[in-house]
């Protein structure tokens, strides 16, 4: 067991050292008009029930009209990095594949910024308690989710759209 230890200490080690050197290797390209990015994730979302990749009813005529006009494109294939929220959510804004996490990768949202955006995280669910996800984003210009709805349970969707209203 001591010898397996070691082992995972050593890969831990040498994980983190990848990504500071990446990290520290990451230069944004020149400024350019960018579009705004909007990431939108759903927990426990089965794709193969949105009528926006075939699924014979349309459960999402909004995001179908958004397709239709060509203002959404859906990227054909996707597949969970894990089935945990926590990891899944650490995989998308990392990059990296579960076993290959680390507290020093390049997140998503430190890529955006070096490149001049304004990172805005609008967030349904309590993520300030559950498991410090709202620590692990990192920082945010703008920090909302469901915790801080006035009114309204924690996990009450309609907490978002109250939130953009304001």
């Amino acid at each position: 067991a001591r010898h397996m230890q070691g082992n995972v200490s050593q890969a831990a080690k040498l994980l983190t050292e990848q990504a500071q050197a990446e990290r520290l290797a990451y230069h944004p390209p020149p400024p350019v008009r960018r579009p705004n990015i909007i990431l939108v994730v759903v927990d426990a979302l089965r794709a193969d029930r949105l009528g926006i990749v075939g699924y014979g009813r349309d459960t999402t005529p909004y995001l179908s009209s958004l397709q239709r006009s060509g203002r959404l494109e859906v990227v054909p294939r996707t597949v969970a990095a894990c089935t945990e929220s926590y990891c899944g959510l650490m995989a998308i804004l990392r990059s990296r594949p579960v076993h290959m996490l680390t507290d020093k990768d390049l997140s998503l949202h430190e890529v955006l910024r070096q490149l001049g955006y304004r990172v805005l995280l609008a967030l349904g669910g309590d993520h300030t308690s559950f498991y410090g996800l709202r620590d692990a984003y990192g920082p945010a210009d703008s920090y909302f989710d469901g915790s801080m709805a006035r009114g309204r349970y924690a996990n009450d969707d309609e907490a978002l759209l109250d939130h953009a209203r304001q």
